[in-house]
């Protein structure tokens, strides 16, 4: 996740892409919910910054499903929680996609959530 992190911020879009999709890669094969809850977190948040809303909203949304299903412990340390991300990504592909009158309740329930888990 920290490559991941760190190649947002500083390489092509499409190295992180490709590290992205090792990301999820790996957390399909531990078959841990937390993992792929942080795997889609990686994947949408690519796509976002790729410019494909569509598909960085139905991504978040698939992390965020995970998430909720509830009892996930990451047994890793995050530094951005996946569901605090997820809802900034949809938030933020809603505000592209035109539904923009849904986007502060969305940022209003991440802002919560990071609140929650102490993440903020």
């Amino acid at each position: 996740m920290n490559q991941w992190v760190f190649s947002l911020a500083t390489d092509k879009l499409s190295v992180t892409m490709q590290i992205a999709r090792r990301i999820f890669v790996v957390a399909q094969k531990q078959n841990d919910p937390a993992l792929m809850a942080g795997a889609y977190r990686a994947w949408a948040a690519t796509l976002y910054f790729l410019g494909d809303f569509e598909s960085a909203r139905q991504d978040a949304t698939s992390g965020l499903q995970i998430w909720r299903s509830g009892g996930l412990q990451s047994p890793v340390e995050e530094v951005y929680a996946p569901p605090v991300i997820c809802l900034m990504v949809q938030a933020l592909s809603d505000w592209h996609l035109g539904e923009v009158a849904s986007c502060p309740a969305t940022i209003g329930r991440a802002i919560s959530l990071a609140k929650e888990l102490n993440k903020i």
